[in-house]
């Protein structure tokens, strides 16, 4: 041992490197950009067939005014699910929502046929509980799907860090 004051000291005290990665990508936003595609596909798909049936509609007489507003807004959809598809990779914040808000509108469509088209009959109560069990058996799924996707901690921590460097 040297009597140099200047010399370092002997004692590590140097931060510990910690590897800067990402934390890993969830399954339930691998999922989304497997099924996105397929759904953004559909949709548009639908939304051209909507649009040449408005010009056959046009062709008809019919006034149109109110068709025009109902087809542009479902024209936004495609729009926003492929914005999701590309903010989905960049672990934005904006593509997580509209992935929620993809995933509240698959669970809204049973929940819509389970109250409002097939409402269950009181007097029956084996047909309210095959409904209700099909119902529960339609959305369990994708409840799980939402939360693993939204609201899970490691959905948390992957969009909480940010790709763009």
């Amino acid at each position: 041992m040297s009597a140099n004051p200047y010399s370092p000291p002997e004692a590590s005290v140097a931060d510990a490197v910690v590897a800067d990665t990402p934390p890993p990508k969830p399954w339930a936003v691998t999922v989304m950009q497997v099924v996105g595609p397929v759904l953004l596909v559909a949709v548009s798909y639908a939304v051209v067939r909507n649009f040449m049936n408005m010009l056959q509609w046009q062709k008809a007489g019919v006034d149109i005014t109110r068709m025009l507003t109902n087809y542009s807004t479902r024209a936004v959809i495609p729009l926003l699910l492929l914005y999701m598809l590309f903010q989905l990779p960049k672990r934005t914040q904006l593509g997580r929502w509209l992935g929620i808000l993809l995933i509240a509108l698959i669970i809204a469509v049973p929940l819509y046929f389970f109250v409002f088209v097939n409402p269950v009959r009181l007097s029956s109560s084996a047909a309210a509980m095959g409904q209700l069990i099909g119902f529960l058996i339609t959305t369990l799924p994708f409840l799980y799907w939402l939360y693993a996707f939204g609201f899970s901690k490691k959905a948390r921590a992957y969009f909480r860090t940010s790709a763009r460097k």
